[in-house]
């Protein structure tokens, strides 16, 4: 029986990680919000019908969107592919900046890839408690195992959100401007 359980869990978590939705999440459609990153760079954007068009990140009402400006692809030439730079938001500006700014930029870097690699901690932790309470078979041992796990992952998860909250909720009151970019970026479709 145990087998079949975990046949079963083992098919349905390999279905739900691999055959998610394979649209596009970070396309750029005429109207959609972009980064400043981006601003005044181009891009292909598709248009209702399947066509494409080019369009460009531009300010309009105190935000960037993306707005078409040529009916036709950006594409430099035919048949040549078009450049594009990787950009990691975990490392926004590395590299940039002198002085303190540097130093800032490494703090609040440090911060997000620490805040992350958290959330990855408490995703694995509360999966594999999950699956240990789901196997648990009546052991006694083996379920308070899994409930520790499992109250462990939902503490940690708690102080994270605790300690994400005081940074900013303090860091504007101290002037820490640096620490004012740890905000959550949703991405937009």
């Amino acid at each position: 029986m145990k087998k079949i359980i975990f046949l079963i869990t083992s098919i349905f978590l390999i279905s739900f990680i691999f055959l998610t939705s394979s649209l596009p999440a970070w396309a750029v459609t005429d109207g959609s919000p972009c980064d400043t990153i981006d601003l005044g760079q181009t891009a292909d954007c598709p248009y209702p019908d399947g066509g494409k068009g080019c369009c460009m990140c531009e300010p309009r009402d105190g935000n960037l969107y993306w707005s078409r400006f040529k009916n036709t692809p950006c594409s430099a030439a035919p048949g040549e592919p078009e450049e594009s730079e990787i950009y990691n938001p975990a490392l926004n500006g590395f590299g940039t900046g002198e002085g303190e700014t540097i130093i800032a930029q490494v703090i609040a870097n440090a911060l997000k890839i620490v805040f992350s690699i958290s959330g990855l901690v408490l995703l694995v932790m509360l999966l594999i408690g999950g699956f240990q309470w789901m196997t648990a078979g009546g052991n006694k041992e083996a379920l308070a195992n899994a409930q520790k796990r499992i109250s462990s992952a939902l503490i940690g998860f708690i102080i994270f959100i605790s300690v994400f909250a005081i940074i900013n909720f303090v860091a504007p009151v101290l002037g820490l401007e640096f620490l004012q970019i740890l905000k959550i970026e949703w991405p937009t479709p």
